[in-house]
């Protein structure tokens, strides 16, 4: 892409040549000539002198030093936000073949809806609902009485406990349990600990990224609730 071009998408202006082409987005420690980076924090202010890449995207009051002409500058309102932007347009996604997998297991009375990815050797359970353009990676499972929404995205070795409802484009990284039992025990006259039977649910809301290897408890009676938009990093 061309400077002229990222600066009209980001709502910036350029100083510098805008014909420049870039061909990818780099650290500035690390950058290539190629390369455009950014600077948000001002910590990495130090690095500018010093930087190979060939373009920069900095705040409109950002301070140029002298010995750095040679770099074609993009100023932005907001210089982490336009990075992000331009990370969707350089984003290298990998090719999605929808469907249902020969090697997928759905039990009976389970809804698919259209345009979906089963993947191989998933197992869904019976009387689960799957919405519109849901992916459902390899190895996950999906217990009994599941309700998934429309544009979820589940990853390979997501177990999804029964009963547990997920809302619209909610995305669930590899390793993650949602619905496990809680840790409830009641102590026994004899000093022994009887199982307090976990009864509830999870309810996952829409717009909501859980990370990997995260585990999330059913309730012991009604849900635990993970409220929308929230943003849950791995290992929670």
């Amino acid at each position: 892409m061309k400077t002229g071009d990222i600066a009209n998408i980001l709502g910036g202006k350029v100083t510098g040549d805008k014909e420049f082409e870039i061909r990818g987005i780099g650290k500035i420690e690390t950058a290539l000539a190629t390369d455009i980076t950014f600077i948000s924090n001002p910590i990495y202010a130090k690095f500018f002198s010093t930087t190979k890449a060939g373009a920069v995207i900095v705040s409109e009051d950002f301070e140029i030093p002298d010995n750095r002409s040679d770099i074609v500058i993009l100023r932005v309102k907001d210089p982490y936000l336009s990075f992000v932007t331009l990370q969707e347009h350089f984003e290298d996604k990998p090719e999605i073949v929808k469907g249902i997998s020969k090697f997928s297991s759905v039990g009976t009375d389970t809804f698919l809806s259209d345009d979906i990815l089963i993947d191989d050797f998933v197992k869904i359970g019976n009387k689960c609902s799957i919405g519109q353009n849901t992916l459902i990676y390899s190895n996950t499972t999906v217990e009994d009485k599941v309700t998934i929404g429309n544009n979820c995205i589940i990853k390979s070795n997501v177990t999804i406990y029964r009963g547990c409802i997920i809302g619209d484009n909610v995305i669930i990284h590899s390793g993650t349990v949602i619905g496990s039992d809680g840790f409830g025990f009641a102590k026994n006259e004899d000093g022994s600990f009887k199982k307090i039977p976990q009864n509830g649910i999870v309810k996952i809301e829409d717009n909501v990224e859980i990370g990997s290897n995260c585990s999330i408890d059913r309730a012991v009676m009604g849900e635990t609730l993970i409220c929308k938009g929230v943003k849950l990093d791995n290992q929670i």
